[in-house]
């Protein structure tokens, strides 16, 4: 979406332009996770903050639309797409706080010791396969969505926003509190 031209719905970064900013992020990201995460995991509980990453997915997701809007309407990325920019990468920094959740949720449903190395192992392929899969269908929907002009192009982010619901559904399935807390 960075390196597409704005015509065709993208922001026509080049690609020192958005190493920059991934850069920039990934520094910001780093220091998040290091001395933030454990203090927000023992807060909030995993649980929490697992969804909290969810609805951060959604609403980062959600507002690529509004990106390629006020591109398209100023013909260059201005100071409201900037905002748009820094709102998402600060919403994708949960991202690596739900990845930890996981982590910890899934260690934490082990029945026992002995299995798990297989419970941890069941959940690394699970999300093996969901990142195999995923970038091939998101970019292929994206491309389906510009080129049919698919709900004014914008099929794929509705989608991706709907399945970071599915989500944040399924997270409040999950128990309230780690089965070590409760004993």
């Amino acid at each position: 979406m960075y390196s597409t031209s704005i015509p065709v719905g993208g922001l026509g970064f080049d690609a020192y332009g958005i190493g920059i900013i991934l850069s920039v992020f990934g520094f910001v990201n780093a220091f998040v996770q290091l001395f933030l995460l454990g203090s927000f995991v023992r807060r909030f509980g995993p649980r929490n903050i697992l969804a909290l990453a969810q609805f951060s997915y959604a609403i980062n997701i959600g507002l690529y639309p509004l990106l390629t809007f006020f591109a398209r309407r100023s013909g260059r990325v201005d100071w409201k797409v900037w905002t748009i920019i820094v709102a998402q990468l600060v919403s994708r920094l949960t991202n690596g706080m739900g990845w930890g959740s996981i982590q910890i949720l899934i260690v934490d449903s082990a029945p026992n010791r002995a299995s798990l190395g297989a419970t941890n192992g069941m959940g690394q392929a699970v999300g093996c396969v969901a990142r195999s899969i995923g970038p091939s269908v998101a970019s292929s929907l994206f491309s389906l969505s510009l080129e049919r002009n698919l709900f004014g192009g914008n099929l794929v982010y509705m989608v991706l926003v709907g399945f970071a619901l599915l989500g944040l559904r399924v997270t409040f399935l999950l128990p309230r509190k780690l089965r070590t807390q409760m004993d």
